[in-house]
């Protein structure tokens, strides 16, 4: 308060500030002024209006306004979308949403590798006609005819319908908005790999790539270890 008083004393008559003068040691405010003191303190702007627009003009004013603190909601723009942006509810909401995107996304490589894994390549018993069908309309059509270019990509209609199972244990411990943040960022995650597959069967890197290295390791996969390299991206390095 000293500081203010030697610094912009112009100021404080004009905003009417009150401080009670203490130890010269230690001045502060009083401990009896309450907020309803400070709501008292002459306005320098309008309060009806939006805050930003009107801070400009108080020039030497200004740090005497800005330290007398009122016990009321404030308002920056006169656009409702702009001001809805700058409250709290929305930035945690906002950020709230993108980590579980995040979230999503860094799952996808483990629940793809796990699929793959214990799912795709499992070994159907010879005794199940039904296992086995199923297991080659799943995946092992892939493994057979590896160059069939229409079945690189997984289907849209059973991936969607993946895509409603896989939300509904999310929607069962998580509300609506994150659970849907998430499963769009596993979405994100598949696409992205679903993609890389198509261009490691058809495409053809620069030799020493990491997609050429991808490609060859995914190669291997196919026509010489089948119980290896099951999923075609890997965050780990390829040497």
């Amino acid at each position: 308060m000293e500081r203010l008083r030697n610094h912009c004393p112009a100021a404080l008559q004009a905003c009417g500030l009150k401080y009670k003068e203490v130890k010269a040691e230690q001045q502060v405010v009083s401990p009896q002024q309450t907020p309803n003191d400070w709501d008292r303190v002459k306005d320098l702007i309008d309060w009806s209006q939006p805050l930003l627009y009107q801070v400009g003009s108080l020039a030497d004013n200004y740090q005497a306004w800005l330290l007398a603190p009122v016990d009321r909601n404030l308002r920056l723009f006169r656009s409702d979308l702009m001001e809805s942006l700058t409250v709290n509810f929305v930035a945690a909401a906002s950020y709230s949403l993108a980590l579980g995107w995040c979230v999503g996304l860094l799952l996808w490589p483990l629940v793809e590798y796990s699929i793959h894994r214990w799912l795709f390549h499992a070994c159907p018993p010879p005794t199940s006609p039904l296992l086995i069908t199923l297991h080659f309309g799943i995946h092992g059509l892939h493994h057979k005819s590896p160059f069939d270019t229409r079945r690189l990509l997984f289907p849209p209609a059973p991936a969607l319908t993946l895509a409603a199972f896989a939300y509904l244990p999310l929607r069962a411990v998580l509300a609506a908005p994150l659970a849907t943040a998430v499963l769009a960022g596993a979405l994100t995650g598949f696409l992205g790999y679903d993609l890389t597959h198509y261009y490691l069967h058809t495409g053809s890197p620069s030799p020493g790539s990491r997609l050429y290295r991808l490609k060859r390791r995914h190669n291997q996969h196919h026509f010489a270890q089948f119980d290896r390299g099951e999923s075609c991206i890997t965050l780990l390095p390829l040497k």
